[in-house]
């Protein structure tokens, strides 16, 4: 669950918890291309564009954390004395054979 601010089809903004999943929508009278979210488990149509930016933002925070825990790992790492950090090495080498 993430919390986001989107707009949807309409132009209205929307804010809330959303569960981090797109569905097909087709809403009736009204152009292909619309997807279906859930936002503090409400429907909200939103356009193909808006699915992009969600996915791309998502994308972005993705890899911001995963480079926030690779720099917290190399700092534990350093703290380690240099017999612990080779008996780390060794141990991630065998894994990854």
């Amino acid at each position: 669950m993430k919390r986001i601010k989107v707009t949807n089809w309409k132009g209205k903004e929307v804010e809330g918890v959303w569960n981090e999943k797109f569905y097909s929508a087709q809403v009736e009278g009204n152009p292909e291309g619309l997807y279906r979210i859930y936002i503090d488990n409400e429907r909200v149509h939103i356009t193909e564009e808006e699915k992009e930016r969600l996915i791309n933002e998502a994308s972005t925070s993705k890899i911001e954390e995963d480079n926030k825990r690779i720099s917290l790992i190399k700092r534990e790492f350093e703290k380690l004395d240099k017999e612990a950090q080779k008996a780390v090495a060794e141990y991630f080498n065998l894994m990854v054979l």
